[in-house]
């Protein structure tokens, strides 16, 4: 059987994912919550977590241990253009509310 090190990449990988998964479950506890208070503290738990896992990533991107492809130029572009075309209709529908 495979021995599995637990070196510090492997460590920081696994507190990533984990920070993932806790902030899933923090999203839908902001998204769902019907006290007004229980929200505040949620999202304020949510804003905590959202940031640690931030330095998470952070530290394994600098140690060139997580690194992301650059977008290509023309994703890009396609991207921005449905982000305008999704803000124009919430417009309209304001609009003609």
């Amino acid at each position: 059987m495979p021995v599995v090190q637990l070196d510090d990449r492997f460590c920081m990988s696994d507190a990533l994912g984990s920070q993932k998964l806790l902030l899933d479950g923090y999203n839908r506890a902001v998204m769902e919550c019907a006290s007004d208070q229980l929200l505040r503290d949620f999202n304020s738990i949510y804003q905590d977590e959202l940031n640690l896992q931030h330095q998470i990533f952070n530290a394994l991107n600098n140690k060139g241990w997580y690194q992301l492809s650059p977008a290509d130029s023309q994703d890009i572009s396609l991207l921005q253009q449905m982000a305008r075309n999704v803000q124009q209709q919430q417009q309209q529908q304001t609009m003609h509310a």
